[in-house]
């Protein structure tokens, strides 16, 4: 964003014209770096920069194949050995790549953005998070099932929502268009989450997970503060 604010100020300032050959947002920084940056600097920024993105993708490669092989291969097929769980992860690796290189590919021939895709999935895939920490700190009650049928409802209505914001400007529903500003998506995603958990943990009976919610805290720190202060107090009577 920062760099964004200054390559709209300097075009701005100096009233330079863009060529007709951009079309996208995201190619008027390599754009700047070619025509205004010499040619030696320009070099070791697109180095360092090319580094800096080789770096976080082998992170996020390798974060994709633990979640892989610990929460699903893991969980569907459990005793396997190091070495099968080791080839599981490394063919994760090269199928993630793949996708995010068709992904890449698909976003050079479009005209959204990067940014864009990303605050589109994030909204639908990570739009209930604050619900789900809500869910579990207040309701005592709410264990594994409400958690996943209140995911399964707010990612069905992100999805709908972002779909058909902006008078459908993805996937037009006309009526059934999602009608008010699209900020609002997360905060009634994250209180449908937690409505639909609650109601839920009141119709199904599952076992309390005990000293993990805010009541349960609050229980804790009351006894603990009652006895101290006779302690106390009895101290100074002795002193």
């Amino acid at each position: 964003m920062f760099i964004g604010s200054l390559l709209w100020a300097f075009y701005r300032i100096t009233q330079e014209h863009l060529p007709a050959s951009i079309t996208k947002p995201d190619q008027i920084f390599p754009h700047f770096m070619v025509t205004q940056m010499p040619p030696g600097v320009s070099g070791l920024f697109l180095a360092a920069l090319f580094g800096a993105a080789m770096s976080m993708l082998a992170s996020d490669l390798n974060c994709l194949a633990v979640i892989i092989v610990e929460d699903f291969y893991g969980y569907i097929c459990p005793g396997r050995t190091d070495y099968q769980r080791l080839r599981v992860g490394k063919i994760a690796v090269v199928a993630s790549g793949l996708l995010a290189m068709l992904i890449a590919l698909r976003l050079s021939d479009s005209q959204g953005s990067a940014l864009a895709l990303y605050y589109f999935v994030t909204a639908v895939v990570a739009g209930g998070l604050a619900g789900l920490f809500l869910l579990a700190f207040l309701v005592r009650r709410a264990g594994r099932t409400a958690g996943l049928i209140g995911i399964a409802v707010n990612l069905i209505f992100t999805t709908w929502a972002t779909l058909t914001m902006n008078n459908g400007h993805s996937w037009n529903l006309h009526q059934w268009n999602y009608p008010w500003h699209e900020f609002t998506i997360g905060a009634i995603g994250n209180i449908l989450l937690f409505v639909t958990g609650y109601l839920v943990s009141l119709m199904v009976s599952e076992t309390e997970a005990s000293g993990t919610t805010l009541w349960d805290w609050l229980a804790m720190r009351g006894p603990s503060q009652t006895t101290s202060l006779p302690t106390q107090s009895t101290q100074r009577s002795n002193g």
